[in-house]
């Protein structure tokens, strides 16, 4: 999947925020939820395979988003900002 990104985006950067949302994502949600005195049973154990699938959707979009954005004639700076309010919405 990751080498995919490569193909089409050209950029190391956009498989290093994919990589870095899905890691900080999974990691924190399996933190709180060891915090809370749960444990992992197999339902739960998809958890960081949804992840993963949600973080990597999620940040692609943004970044079409943004590359929209700037053949609109927008700056890359605003265009981003954008992006991500757009995301929030």
């Amino acid at each position: 999947m990751f080498l995919i990104i490569i193909y089409l985006y050209r950029s190391i950067w956009v498989v290093l925020h994919a990589l870095l949302t899905v890691s900080l994502s999974t990691y924190f949600c399996l933190v709180l939820y060891g915090y809370f005195g749960y444990q992992l049973n197999i339902m739960t154990s998809l958890l960081p395979t949804i992840f993963v699938l949600l973080g990597v959707m999620d940040t692609l979009h943004i970044y079409n988003e943004r590359n929209n954005l700037i053949r609109e004639g927008l700056s890359p700076k605003d265009s981003a900002f954008k992006a991500m309010i757009k995301e929030v919405r």
